[in-house]
């Protein structure tokens, strides 16, 4: 998590940086490693309950905003996070592939056996 918000402080230095910002890179970077679906809302509790930090609700949007950089500077040093995991995380989520997915490619889902 702190690599995808160190990779979104590299890529904007102005203002806050929005938790769907950080929801959605995050997805695409790791959402598959979880056994559980990856929403903002978790995201925002994992911003809030677990990294203590604060966010601001402006014209419906979530954001950590700018005063919290300190903190995620400390967070940043103290759990090894990098300027260079960062980019490195901006590199491997570009070369991800934002294509829709055919709705006409759904595997094997038709032959699989119904409950009964």
């Amino acid at each position: 998590m702190l690599t995808v918000i160190r990779c979104l402080i590299e890529r904007s230095e102005k203002g806050g940086i929005r938790i769907k910002d950080i929801s959605d890179l995050f997805v695409r970077g790791h959402g598959e490693d979880y056994g559980r679906l990856v929403t903002s809302r978790w995201i925002g509790h994992v911003v809030r309950r677990k990294l203590n930090l604060i966010t601001q609700k402006s014209h419906g949007i979530y954001a950590i905003p700018q005063s919290e950089r300190p903190k995620l500077e400390a967070l940043f040093e103290r759990f090894g996070v990098t300027r260079e995991d960062g980019e490195a995380l901006d590199v491997r989520s570009s070369e991800l592939s934002t294509e829709p997915v055919d709705s006409e490619d759904l595997g094997d889902i038709g032959a699989a056996p119904v409950a009964g």
